[in-house]
Order: structure tokens, then sequence, then C-alpha cells
């Protein structure tokens, strides 16, 4: 099976270029809310890493906080900020806020995941945190979504980019909550061809992805002995790596981009950058039929004329939906987590 790097990564939506030129997303934030990041080669620089509230269900029985003993959250982190261990990801001078709110099978609930997002938004001036990323969804029709919709406007109003895992249901299907969010960027995957992957959500009429970047046998950073890494070695790659498939990833990498788009252009608000990078956008290669957004481009971003793209509608709460299932995390099925699968 093809494994990608993350140097082709970079490479191919054009961040290395932007390397070369000193832009490495130094001085903004990333939060991640996740599974918690393993602090491995790679992602031990002084500094990259701040601990912020640990709200899994691990550290209520008493586990030690902000490990990552399921292995999702360290490989989306080093999508991001990794700079070691023969990895460079897309913002290496970014620092990463880790919040964690899932255990090691990957369980959580959605006001474990309201809280984290209520707790970035809060925090995010101290923090100097201008992008956070979730890869977290559901499809279920749960009233307390329109909880974490909520959430979601506050960190908007804080000036935060919200980037948004579209999930993994494929074509037929509608975006996973939160990417259902008028105001976040929604993310899908390409496949390693450079075409929507096919198990990227396609959305409908209603909402699609904004944008969709690489999300497939990406070789990231490997937490050993974490949960995935014990259920699937043969995704490690190396001492070091571990190969992963999914909008998690691709996420990931937009979210990265997104910080090295604000260090280069700090006068720009949220919204500008996010306009921005869905404007900017190009064709996406593969079946024209399909609705998506196009493919992330971060030389056409950097330097594209900022428009006033008005303020995105806030999320539709207290909304006529049924009654649905309690939320739980299915073992990063990409059910309830965006993570697809481990080659």
């Amino acid at each position: 099976m093809t494994r990608i790097s993350l140097h082709d990564v970079t490479t191919r939506i054009r961040a290395t270029a932007l390397h070369a030129r000193g832009l490495d997303g130094r001085g903004v934030g990333i939060a991640l809310i996740d599974t918690g990041v393993a602090r491995v080669s790679g992602l031990d620089r002084d500094g990259q890493i701040i601990d912020g509230p640990d709200l899994s269900l691990d550290v209520l029985a008493g586990a030690t906080p902000h490990r990552d003993t399921n292995g999702h959250g360290t490989h989306m982190a080093s999508l991001m900020v990794a700079d070691g261990a023969g990895m460079t990801g897309v913002a290496p001078g970014a620092h990463l806020v880790n919040v964690r709110v899932a255990d090691r099978d990957g369980r959580v609930d959605v006001t474990q995941v309201t809280a984290a997002v209520r707790w970035v938004a809060a925090n995010a001036r101290d923090l100097g945190i201008g992008v956070i990323v979730l890869a977290y969804g559901t499809q279920d029709d749960d009233p307390a979504v329109d909880d974490l919709l909520e959430a979601i406007d506050r960190a908007r109003a804080a000036d935060l980019v919200v980037v948004v895992a579209a999930g993994n249901q494929g074509r037929g299907m509608g975006l996973d909550h939160p990417a259902t969010h008028p105001g976040v960027l929604a993310v899908g995957a390409t496949d390693v061809e450079g075409h929507v992957a096919p198990y990227s959500s396609r959305g409908t009429a209603q909402r699609t992805p904004d944008l969709v970047a690489p999300g497939s046998s990406i070789v990231g950073l490997r937490a050993p002995g974490s949960a995935i890494d014990v259920a699937h070695p043969s995704a490690r790659d190396g001492d070091h790596g571990f190969v992963g498939t999914g909008t998690s990833q691709a996420a990931a990498i937009v979210a990265g981009a997104a910080a090295l788009l604000r260090q280069a252009r700090p006068h720009l608000s949220a919204e500008e950058v996010m306009a921005i990078m869905t404007t900017t956008a190009a064709p996406t290669a593969g079946d024209p039929l399909l609705v998506t957004g196009g493919s992330l481009d971060l030389a056409a971003a950097i330097t594209a004329r900022p428009t006033c793209p008005g303020p995105r509608p806030t999320s539709q709460v207290s909304s006529s939906a049924p009654t649905g299932r309690s939320l739980n995390g299915h073992s990063w099925s990409g059910h309830s987590w965006s993570g697809h699968s481990w080659s």
C-alpha cells in the first residue's frame, strides 16, 4: 500500500516553499481537542505543547492527565506541528494547546467536547490561539449538539478559525455535526492521487465541505503503546511513524495551513482567513459531478487580496430535531471520530 510522507503532503499543498521563506506558524496557537498528545520525538520542543484541561473519562478514573493513550491525537498533532524524528508538519513553529476529551478507547460525550470548545474560546487570547481543530463528529440528532454549535459560535466570536472534519460517511451522506455548522471550515479528504477520497463525506445540497486536503495514507508520528498502536501494528512506519487515513488527517492539514496564513497575514480576521482559503482553493481532481469544495492551495491563499466576506451565519440552535442517541466514541471507527483507518 502507498504511504505518503509528511514532506510530500506539505509540498502538495505548497507549504514547503513557505517554510523556506521563514513562515512556520510561529506565534500562532492551534487548539487540538482530541485524545491528548504524547511527548514523542518530534513533539518535544520546549514550549511547543501547552496542556489545557483534561476532560476525559480516564482522568475521572484516576489516570495521568493529558497523556495520549489512544494515539489519534498524537498523529493529528504531528501533521500540524511536528519538528523532528524526520518529520516536519505544516506549521512546525506553531504551538499546540492540548485539550484532551477522549479516553483510550476513543469514548467521549458531546458535553465534554462542548466544554472543551468553550474553554478554548475563553482562553484564546491569553494563550495566543488562532485556530481550533475538531476531528469529532456524529450523525445523531441529539439535542445536546445544539450546545456544541453554540459553543462554536463563541469560538468564532473570539476570532478563531474553526476547522472541523467533514466525516467519513462517503458519497450520499450529509456532513457530521458539528461540520454542519455554517460558520466552520468543513474539511473533506483527498486520496493519494488527489481525488476526493471515497470515504470522505460529500454533504448535501444544504451543506457541503468547504475544502478538501490530503487525508489518505499519511505517515505521522506514532504514540507507542497506545490503543491504535497495539491494535494496528501494520500501520507502523519505522521507529517513529504511523500511517493514518481519514477526514481527521485532512482537517489537521488545513488547521496547520490556517496557522501559516495567520502568521503571514496577522491583520486578517478569522472570517477573512476562512474566506481566502475557500475562494483560492484549486479545482479538485476526479469526478466533476462531486459536490465538494476545492483543494487547499496555500500559495494562492498567501497572496490573495482579502475580500469582505461578511459575517458567517451562526448556528440554528434549538432545532426541532428528534431526541437522538447519546454520543459515545466508537474506537475511531470513523463514526464518532473522523480517523477512518490505520493502514
